[in-house]
């Protein structure tokens, strides 16, 4: 007897799976067609929303991602700018104490926090100034250079909050693509059956809704960690409808 494709399968296989089987009974017409319009009607128009909506989350993701990227950079140029003209003001040492209290790490204190956690650490940075000093930086130049770390840090912030919102708008889209595509599976399931109670055989059936080999799943639509972002976005499992651009990293 043919399997019908399990429900741990990848999102957009399944997707693709049902749009396989209907347009199948779409081309038998008659009383066939007439079945799987009643059993998959209502669940196709369900997943093509689902589906416009979780390829949009993946390209407005993509674009917060390379927002924050961009601004991450900049942040960390524009940070390495500023340390550079202050050693320079010392004359350049290996090693100050003023340089070591404002960066401890030097630009390794920029790289070494955490992607989320650099809008906070541009505010410490940029309050540090008002308590180090040394003999050749005057209290203009530390509060230019901490109006200069302020400007980086206002659209990094921005960056790093639209990268959250557009992290959430992609996990609703891929749950909600997933749940739609598993009850329009569990309708096809449905469809076989009217199909085999209508006197079709399974050789029949199997023509409409093709055996599926029931292998274990290896994706299950992981959502993205922007955190840890990879440089492509995955899609809601191995290729789902729309490809996983670059985001950039």
């Amino acid at each position: 007897m043919g399997l019908v494709l399990r429900g741990d399968a990848g999102v957009d296989r399944i997707d693709q799976y049902l749009e396989t089987s209907n347009a199948r009974a779409t081309a038998r017409g008659g009383a066939v067609a007439a079945a799987a319009a009643a059993r998959l009607g209502v669940f196709l128009a369900a997943i093509a929303v689902a589906r416009t909506a979780f390829v949009a989350a993946k390209s407005a993701l993509v674009v917060a991602f390379s927002d924050w990227f961009a601004a991450e950079r900049a942040a960390f140029v524009g940070v390495g700018a500023i340390y550079g003209a202050m050693r320079t003001a010392l004359g350049r040492p290996a090693r100050h104490p003023a340089l070591q209290a404002f960066l401890p790490d030097g630009l390794r204190t920029m790289t070494d926090a955490g992607r989320s956690a650099k809008p906070a650490l541009l505010q410490f940075i940029a309050n540090q100034l008002a308590s180090v000093s040394a003999p050749p930086w005057s209290d203009a130049q530390r509060s230019g250079w901490a109006a200069e770390i302020e400007a980086l840090r206002l659209p990094l912030a921005a960056a790093v909050a639209a990268a959250d919102t557009a992290k959430a708008a992609y996990h609703m889209a891929v749950g909600t693509y997933g749940a739609q595509a598993r009850e329009g599976l569990r309708a096809l399931v449905q469809l076989k059956r009217d199909l085999r109670y209508m006197g079709l055989t399974e050789v029949e059936v199997t023509e409409i809704i093709p055996h599926a080999l029931r292998t274990p799943s290896s994706d299950s639509g992981a959502a993205v960690d922007v955190d840890t972002a990879p440089a492509v976005l995955p899609a809601v499992t191995s290729g789902a409808a729309g490809s996983s651009p670059p985001a950039g990293s």
